[in-house]
């Protein structure tokens, strides 16, 4: 799975005309990935927060500042692996999970351990 480029959007915006262009890109079980794309700064910020909603309110992508830093040393301090829907590096524990799955299930673990 690659990340889709800003180019790639960028592309489509002037090919087909539009001031704002939101990609969202899956593969199952690998993970997701959104580009958003805006002619100028005003709509290059609106795609922006269209696409921070789709990622945490429709898709349901971690937001940061709920990410414990546990989780993210796990990830060897890559946040953007954990925010940005994709799998985790190979060798981390719970590789063969997809990202949603092994945060919940880190979380899950975390709050069991903070009960006992």
């Amino acid at each position: 799975m690659k990340r889709i480029p800003i180019s790639a959007a960028k592309e489509i915006a002037h090919k087909y005309g539009y001031d704002q262009v939101i990609i969202i890109g899956r593969a199952v079980g690998e993970g997701e990935h959104v580009t958003t794309y805006g002619r100028d700064k005003a709509h290059c910020a609106a795609a922006a927060k269209i696409g921070d909603f789709l990622k945490h309110r429709v898709m349901g992508w971690v937001l940061e500042q709920k990410v414990p830093r546990i989780i993210i040393e796990a990830f060897g301090g890559r946040k953007d692996i954990v925010l940005h829907g994709e799998h985790p590096p190979r060798g981390a524990v719970g590789a063969e999970k997809t990202v949603g799955t092994w945060v919940f299930d880190a979380l899950k673990e975390l709050k069991a351990k903070e009960a006992a």
